[in-house]
């Protein structure tokens, strides 16, 4: 009998859990660099990019998007998505000072 431990799909299912862990991590060490609110409209009225409610699932999904999957974001450390975050901002036309 095989447990359900040792499968395939039960450790498919850890992987994804552990990357969306991340990516909510993430977001969260983003938001407080750049000073914005998790329920604040900044970002989410400004871009219609992914069409979100607040700055906090804007992010999310803006760095599930930069980061699509568990191999990127293991090469990806939190100074490089700083900087690509950065561009994102000054792309659209964002000035928020970073710390």
């Amino acid at each position: 009998m095989i447990m359900i431990e040792q499968t395939a799909w039960y450790k498919q299912c850890l992987v994804e859990k552990e990357f969306e862990r991340r990516i909510r991590l993430l977001g969260t060490w983003l938001m407080s660099e750049a000073n914005l609110s998790a329920h604040g409209l900044e970002l989410a009225i400004a871009s219609d990019d992914f069409g979100d409610c607040c700055n906090e699932e804007f992010i999310y999904n803006w760095v599930k998007a930069t980061v699509c999957c568990p191999s990127c974001l293991r090469g990806m450390g939190r100074q490089k998505l700083r900087k690509k975050f950065i561009y994102w901002l000054l792309d659209h036309h964002f000035y928020i000072e970073l710390h």
